[in-house]
């Protein structure tokens, strides 16, 4: 009961900070605080090597969990990943809901209100959802990022990738910024999860990527 409480206003001080920026930045990478549409795009890139090659010419169900405006269905939705595929946001800002429902009308993709994926889908994907924490501490940023995998995963058939800061990499880490040791992490999802992990790191990007397999 405390934990759920104290979820709930970390993600609400999260969703302010996001009107924020969409008001200043609009449907943009700085509206959902990336620096650049670069790097946005190669998150997403890395990201997608969690798709199994059986897999590579479409007939699957995806989540995005933190949707944002959409930006990971709009790089999808041309890949042969998605020939006669789903997809499902889910983000917890209602501007951002409303600005992907109505910046896309793609009928292979619909986005909801919700902090958690609802369905079970075949991939989840993560980008860049666990990096504001706000004032949240670091201890219970680390415990609703366990939880909100833990959630993620019981709804995940055959992949999940996500992504974190990477603490070594961040000369001056921001204090409403939340940064990962890469291996307690893949520890933690080799443990509760399945073996079948790995991480990865990017020497253009601050982030490390994880990768879980069933």
């Amino acid at each position: 009961m405390f934990f759920r409480l104290r979820e709930h206003w970390a993600l609400h001080k999260i969703s302010n900070e996001y009107d924020r920026c969409i008001s200043q930045y609009g449907a943009s990478p700085k509206g959902v605080h990336w620096r650049s549409e670069e790097s946005q795009q190669q998150r997403f890139t890395r990201l997608m090597e969690i798709i199994l090659p059986r897999h590579s010419s479409g007939g699957i169900s995806i989540y995005d969990l933190g949707c944002g405006y959409g930006a990971l269905f709009q790089r999808l939705a041309n890949h042969s990943i998605m020939q006669s595929s789903t997809y499902t946001g889910y983000e917890i800002n209602r501007q951002l809901q409303q600005l992907a429902t109505t910046n896309i009308s793609d009928p292979r993709a619909r986005f909801v209100l919700g902090k958690h994926p609802q369905d079970f889908n075949d991939y989840g994907f993560i980008s860049g959802t666990f990096n504001l924490k706000m004032s949240a501490s670091k201890k219970f940023w680390w415990q609703y990022i366990q939880a909100t995998l833990n959630d993620c995963w019981k709804k995940t058939r055959y992949g999940l990738a996500f992504n974190l800061l990477d603490l070594k990499k961040s000369a001056s880490p921001h204090e409403k910024l939340f940064y990962c040791d890469p291996q307690k992490v893949i520890e933690f999802c080799q443990s509760k999860f399945t073996k079948n992990a790995i991480w990865k790191a990017d020497s253009q990007l601050p982030d490390v990527h994880f990768y879980l397999w069933r």
